[in-house]
């Protein structure tokens, strides 16, 4: 769920945000 988190506050971060969500 830290994944969720960090993208949620992040939508253009690292993780790619809206990819994961």
């Amino acid at each position: 769920m830290k994944l969720i988190i960090l993208n949620a506050s992040y939508p253009e971060g690292n993780f790619g945000g809206n990819q994961l969500l």
